[in-house]
């Protein structure tokens, strides 16, 4: 309410430190703002301002449990949001989008992919497109939870068993849509996809899945794809972490430095963590106890960290210098819990030949954030930046060779076509 006018202030960002923000002398006129900063300025102050909204709405709600608010005036939260903008079109003037199809026309709320748990960057931006779409634009909005980037390229992508990280048909009538609605392939019994903006997506690991069922049925036409429309306005890259108080002892007490990734190629790191042969004990299990899936995208990954000299063994997963030891494995590899099979990790390539001895095993992101986070065992973890989830920890990022650090990738949006 408060707002300098935008003519007396500007927003200075510093990319090679965290994000200031501050009230700076007016440029000159002749002045020129790199596109970037503008670009990146104005996400921010767009993001920032509407997880302010939710977020003081929200703790305003909190107070009113057992007050139904029937009102289209209720507070505004992740979860129902009757108004957020003062000028904001009303939600009985609001309408569905509408396509035409060769089987006829069809009506739907445009659905957005926001998942409410454990990824807060895809929540706020879906959350912030659907409020812009419902009250500026006036047109529905559904939310639909998809849990990982790849199963919301294959959700925009109209796969029939996208949930699953499946892509068994490609629905394009409404005799197909059916029957993936009844076997519990798809959320709606409509040819529309389930999901028809995501805010992050990764295209499967060789990408040709989709596009094989694509070319391979004459009722797929091109416009019924997903595309990909641009960056999601942040780079991220994955890596290896561990507890900070871990490696402040490791280095206070007998000068070892766990940050690199040279420690880990010798024994005396193992004497820091927890053993694999802990977990198991404890009855700590991987999603999959096998060493091969039915699901072509898990399936896909674990040929990928074979093909990198990964040894299977049960639910664990050794790197090449662990499995190096034979039957010692469980007892001197450092463990490192991960969090999901079809998320492919730059990780995997570094761990794989800095000849660190350490073992993985993927027991899935629930269960990866509640072990870490409850802090009974000393282990690594993979883990991707600018992520927030585990930074009141705080975490170590560990170096891996140089020459196979993970590069920082782009994180796109993606559309289904027929929608634009």
């Amino acid at each position: 309410f408060n707002a300098i006018p935008a003519q007396a202030s500007w927003l200075a960002l510093d990319f090679s430190s965290p994000i200031a923000l501050g009230t700076l002398p007016p440029p000159h006129p002749s002045a020129e703002v790199p596109s970037r900063m503008v670009r990146a300025a104005a996400m921010f102050a767009w993001s920032a301002l509407c997880a302010l909204v939710v977020v003081v709405a929200a703790s305003a709600d909190e107070g009113q449990l057992g007050t139904p608010c029937t009102s289209e005036h209720c507070p505004c939260t992740f979860e129902h949001c009757p108004q957020c903008l003062f000028n904001a079109i009303p939600p009985s003037a609001r309408k569905p989008l509408q396509f035409h199809l060769e089987e006829g026309a069809l009506s739907a709320p445009l659905r957005i992919a926001r998942e409410l748990v454990g990824w807060s960057s895809e929540t706020v931006f879906g959350q912030i497109v659907g409020l812009l779409v419902e009250e500026v634009l006036g047109i529905q909005v559904e939310y639909v939870a998809c849990h990982n980037e790849i199963a919301c390229y294959m959700a925009v992508s109209n796969c029939a068993g996208w949930s699953g990280l499946q892509c068994k048909t490609i629905v394009t009538e409404n005799a197909s849509a059916a029957e993936a609605f009844k076997k519990g392939l798809k959320l709606s019994n409509d040819p529309l996809a389930d999901v028809m903006f995501a805010p992050e997506v990764r295209t499967p690991f060789k990408a040709n899945t989709i596009e094989a069922l694509r070319h391979a049925s004459a009722a797929v036409r091109v416009c019924d794809r997903a595309e990909t429309i641009g960056p999601s306005g942040f780079l991220w890259e994955d890596g290896v972490y561990t507890y900070k108080d871990i490696i402040d002892h490791a280095w206070n007490s007998n000068g070892e430095d766990l940050i690199s990734f040279r420690s880990f190629a010798m024994p005396l790191a193992s004497s820091y963590f927890d053993k694999p042969e802990t977990l198991i004990r404890d009855g700590v299990s991987g999603i999959a106890t096998s060493c091969n899936s039915t699901n072509a995208t898990i399936q896909e990954q674990m040929q990928n960290i074979k093909d990198l000299g990964w040894v299977c063994n049960g639910s664990w997963w050794l790197a090449p210098a662990c499995a190096a030891l034979g039957d010692r494995w469980g007892s001197e590899c450092v463990p490192v819990l991960d969090d999901d099979w079809a998320t492919s990790k730059n990780a995997y390539i570094g761990l794989a030949h800095s000849g660190m001895r350490v073992a993985k095993l993927m027991v899935g992101d629930a269960a990866q954030e509640q072990i870490v986070k409850s802090r009974k065992y000393k282990v690594l973890w993979t883990w991707w930046s600018p992520d927030s989830r585990f930074m009141t920890l705080p975490p170590q990022r560990i170096n891996l060779m140089p020459e196979f650090e993970g590069s920082f990738d782009v994180a796109l949006k993606a559309v289904w076509m027929p929608t634009l």
